[in-house]
């Protein structure tokens, strides 16, 4: 049985949309989780026991850096160390941002450092909110859905005939 081009047309639509509600989805349970370690980890302060500039091989070949600063530092009487500088990992954009972000701590310096609740061990120096990871990506995939919409109006709505009627004359 063959579908008309507007079963095709509204299944396309149906399928685009169920697409687009399971990567929000997926973006949301990232976002979730990487939130809720930024927003119940607990402030313990800390040591500073290295600090220096890593360089990673991203895609492509091309060369990432990112702040690497170990620190030590106690919760509930036990001894960690870390070496996260956020909540999420990530390198820098350029060498001079990564060296720039690392030349503000120095060996011995007292800082103070967040703890998550479900992992002590994995303690991190900078708390940042889901905006400033994610903010930009959310702002023009929903410019795009906006745009979309006023590019693309829906037929129907401008007020032809539905699907197997006719239209007034």
């Amino acid at each position: 049985m063959e579908r008309s081009k507007e079963e095709s047309l509204a299944f396309s639509r149906f399928g685009f949309a169920a697409l687009c509600l399971l990567i929000s989805a997926a973006l949301v349970a990232i976002i979730a989780s990487e939130a809720y370690d930024n927003l119940t980890a607990r402030p313990v302060s800390a040591r500073v026991t290295s600090v220096s500039v890593e360089t990673h091989k991203g895609r492509r070949g091309r060369l990432l850096y990112s702040p690497a600063v170990t620190f030590a530092y106690r919760v509930d009487g036990t001894e960690y160390e870390s070496g996260r500088y956020r909540a999420e990992a990530g390198p820098a954009d350029t060498q001079l941002k990564a060296e720039r972000l690392a030349a503000a701590y120095h060996v011995g310096q007292g800082v103070t450092v967040f703890v998550p609740t479900r992992s002590p061990s994995a303690a991190f120096l900078r708390r940042e909110t889901v905006w400033d990871r994610y903010g930009m990506l959310l702002l023009i995939i929903g410019i795009w859905f906006a745009l979309r919409g006023r590019l693309y109006p829906d037929k129907h709505a401008r007020g032809s005939a539905a699907p197997g009627t006719r239209a007034k004359t």
